[in-house]
């Protein structure tokens, strides 16, 4: 089960820097972006990430289609240079992968990332303290 996705917004305009999962070979895998999209525009100007419609009436979910439409084309590879540019992050941890069975020592590293620049949610730390007793 993953913990955290490239996809996973940590605030508008800004998505994750790490992807985070259970292996199925008991162990957490933690994967760091080469690089990440940054908006070359003000982040008012950026569409909202669709959410699924908590009634799905055929209204609903069109316009929860519509809206991922413009958020898809928002982000668009030929809108490079236009709407947004790669960035290159932490050269101590891009591209970098980690696999832990200790949790502490996991922690030790998402803080080390989150100071070094790396984005991804508050709530992994969270994710982690409860997977103590799995690992």
């Amino acid at each position: 089960m993953s913990w955290v996705r490239w996809s996973t917004a940590v605030e508008k305009g800004v998505t994750s820097d790490l992807y985070i999962y259970d292996s199925v070979g008991d162990y957490i895998q933690v994967y760091v972006a080469g690089r990440k999209r940054v908006s070359l525009l003000p982040v008012g100007d950026i569409p909202d990430e669709p959410t699924w419609p908590k009634e799905s009436t055929p209204e609903a979910i069109q316009q929860w289609h519509d809206l991922r439409e413009i958020n898809d084309a928002w982000w668009d590879e030929e809108n490079i240079g236009k709407n947004w540019h790669w960035v290159d992050l932490n050269p101590e941890y891009e591209g970098k992968s980690y696999q832990f069975t200790d949790i502490d020592e996991l922690i030790v590293l998402l803080k080390e990332l989150k100071s070094a620049g790396i984005n991804f949610p508050e709530y992994v730390f969270e994710q982690a303290d409860e997977a103590r007793t799995e690992y």
